[in-house]
């Protein structure tokens, strides 16, 4: 028997296995992609149709947007270094 998937739940699985990829592995990137396909899924899911290149538009720019925005959500002070001496101070 063949089951035959709609293209949302393609997108809901993939998201699904990346978000417990980032669960397993702590790598903070898999969350955006997480938070990318599920919006994908979502705009599958309410437009009831398949284009590859509004999907892939939506997965980047979401994707991009939720790294950007989780990065500075989550910024702790010790992710930035600053210098305190010079190599060419003399």
């Amino acid at each position: 028997m063949m089951m035959n998937l709609q293209p949302y739940e393609v997108a809901l699985i993939l998201g699904a296995v990346i978000l417990a990829l980032e669960m397993i592995t702590g790598v903070f990137i898999c969350l955006s992609l997480a938070i990318g396909l599920f919006s994908v899924a979502l705009t599958e899911f309410l437009s009831n149709n398949f284009y590859l290149e509004r999907d892939i538009l939506i997965f980047a720019i979401v994707a991009m947007a939720a790294f950007i925005g989780l990065r500075l959500t989550f910024r702790s002070k010790g992710d930035v270094k600053v210098a305190r001496e010079d190599v060419n101070d003399y």
